[in-house]
């Protein structure tokens, strides 16, 4: 029993002592401009798209913050055959 307790108590201040390094120690990713985009990132963000009300809203102002994109739509376009989404997605095979 007492030797369980020491192996728990060991581990917890192994687990402590590495939240506080890693917690520490924060890492900052370098800050992307766009001569450091890929092609097709540079091409994201010169579209646009409508908000909620309708209004054209461009990717542009949300470059650097972090995005959450919902492909849910695109792919079931895709698997549908719509051509329209299809071809605007680059694919020709269907």
């Amino acid at each position: 029993m007492k030797r369980n307790i020491l192996v728990f108590g060991a581990i917890a201040l192994a687990s402590a002592i590495s939240g506080i390094y890693f917690s520490a120690s924060k890492i900052t990713p370098a800050a992307s401009s766009a001569a450091a985009l890929s092609p097709v990132v540079a091409q994201l963000f010169k579209q646009s798209l409508p908000d909620s009300n309708g209004k054209e809203q461009p990717l542009a102002q949300f470059q650097g913050k972090a995005l959450v994109l919902n492909l849910g739509n695109m792919v079931r376009a895709v698997r549908a055959g719509n051509a329209r989404i299809v071809r605007a997605a680059g694919r020709t095979d269907a």
